[in-house]
């Protein structure tokens, strides 16, 4: 459920239910998700290296499964960009889209998305636009494929940031800050529709 309501990015709920985690009865299959919602929650949400790196301490990388292993990659090269390590988080951006782009398992946990958002985010953030807009649909795409939600607000989202670099029919950029606002809505996603409501200010 926690893991739902993250991957959903409702993080009233998922900070709500990830504080009942008893973590000391947490069995060993459940560890890695736990310590991955962390890293993903210390990197991406709050940009805390500092906890991040205590995070990653306690992470047994080596024992993730492929999944888990290419989110932990993915959130890295966040967590090596905010600190400045700029060849380090190219790097692991490179390793996990090569790996992810001959992916053919069509993954309905919701990590697949969440790796695929990281990297098309990890693009707008070094400002390659169009390689952000390839990512972005390519994540479309896939959730086409695995008939899931995760991160969709997020890939429409990242279409109207990119295409605001160059001249796009307005039109089509309304429609896809209203699939954006659907879906947040539905899932909950107060940061998306706070950056809606304030892209609407703005106007």
């Amino acid at each position: 459920m926690a893991t739902q309501a993250f991957f959903y990015q409702n993080i009233g709920k998922f900070e709500h239910l990830i504080k009942q985690v008893e973590i000391d009865k947490m069995v060993d299959t459940e560890r890695p998700t736990y310590q991955i919602t962390q890293y993903f929650s210390a990197v991406i949400l709050k940009q805390d290296c500092l906890k991040a790196k205590q995070i990653i301490k306690k992470i047994d990388i080596a024992g993730l499964n492929k999944s888990h292993k290419l989110l932990f990659y993915a959130i890295t090269s966040h967590y090596y960009y905010q600190r400045g390590q700029f060849k380090e988080a190219h790097q692991a951006f490179e390793d996990v889209w090569r790996y992810q782009k001959e992916s053919t398992t069509v993954d309905h946990s919701g990590f697949q998305a969440a790796i695929v958002y990281l990297l098309a985010q990890y693009q707008m953030s070094i400002k390659n636009y169009k390689y952000a807009m390839m990512l972005a649909t390519y994540g479309i795409d896939l959730a086409n494929a695995s008939d899931s939600t995760y991160f969709l607000e997020n890939f429409f989202w990242l279409l109207v940031q990119a295409s605001d670099t160059w001249d796009s029919q307005n039109f089509i950029v309304n429609e896809m800050i209203e699939n954006a606002r659907v879906i947040a809505k539905i899932h909950k996603n107060e940061a998306i529709l706070q950056k809606i409501s304030q892209r609407k200010g703005e106007k």
